[in-house]
């Protein structure tokens, strides 16, 4: 019986070492990703990213109109160690957001009015826009520099009032005033001296346009909704009197419709 007992505690001993070692394996798994875990779930970031189509003018001061793609982003939650930001459609007072605005190439080929002028490269606007929320009224500012294409500043200021047509439908109308520093104008309104169909012009910064917007959304979901923009804008100041605004346009009006989806990034 002796023999057999120390047979058994032979076999047996090495079992509870594998049972120990695992016991201690899955304590010190736990302590490491314990940690991790709970990180991951402080870090999130969510924000919202419409895309979808826009009939505007081939340029800023065209008479001529095209379709085009047109976009949209803005942060709604941001936590990350000490930093904790939420914001909705629904919240009142202060929030921040991304401000960008995307400008296509102006081919002076396309355009006999522009015979002469050099060709202006797509541009990148980012920056930042702030908005101050009432119930049922808003006042915002957005202030963007150009990245790619120039290297100006560029920003609107606004308000808004808005009305809930219903729980899932809100329709939102208000004045606008746009303005540029002396690159952005040269940019977009300015004529060199060699230019051969338009007189030569350098125009200043400041007030750039001014007129209202509309807008309707309609939440289809919990993260998707769609959303249809009128536009209405009359360049003014150094942009109006613009050689480029005088063969085309001061007023442009802007008419699109845009498909808005709500992300969640944890990590």
């Amino acid at each position: 019986m002796e023999c057999q007992k120390d047979v058994s505690e032979r076999i047996l001993m090495p079992v509870r070492a594998i049972k120990s070692l695992v016991s201690v394996a899955a304590l010190v798994t736990a302590g490491i990703l314990a940690p991790t875990v709970s990180l991951a779930q402080d870090r999130v970031v969510g924000f919202e990213l419409g895309l979808g189509a826009q009939f505007a003018p081939e340029y800023e001061g065209s008479d001529e109109y095209s379709v085009g793609p047109t976009g949209t982003a803005s942060l709604n939650e941001l936590r990350f160690g000490s930093i904790n930001f939420s914001s909705s459609p629904d919240d009142l007072g202060l929030s921040l957001g991304p401000s960008f605005r995307y400008l296509a190439e102006r081919d002076s080929d396309d355009f006999d009015e522009l015979d002469g002028i050099p060709d202006n490269d797509a541009a990148v606007e980012l920056g930042l826009k702030a908005t101050y929320k009432w119930e049922g009224f808003q006042v915002f500012g957005q202030l963007r520099k150009g990245v790619t294409g120039h290297e100006g500043l560029v920003g609107e200021l606004g308000a808004d009032a808005k009305y809930e047509i219903s729980g899932a439908t809100s329709l939102s109308f208000g004045p606008r005033v746009g303005f540029g520093d002396d690159e952005y104008m040269d940019y977009a309104f300015g004529v060199p001296n060699s230019a051969t169909a338009l007189s030569a012009y350098d125009p200043d910064g400041g007030i750039r346009s001014f007129g209202a917007e509309a807008r309707i959304r309609h939440d289809l979901g919990a993260k998707t909704a769609i959303e249809g923009r009128l536009a209405w804008e009359r360049l003014a100041g150094d942009a109006e009197d613009s050689p480029i605004v005088e063969a085309g346009s001061r007023d442009q009006l802007r008419l699109g419709v845009m498909l808005i989806r709500k992300f969640q990034l944890r990590f």
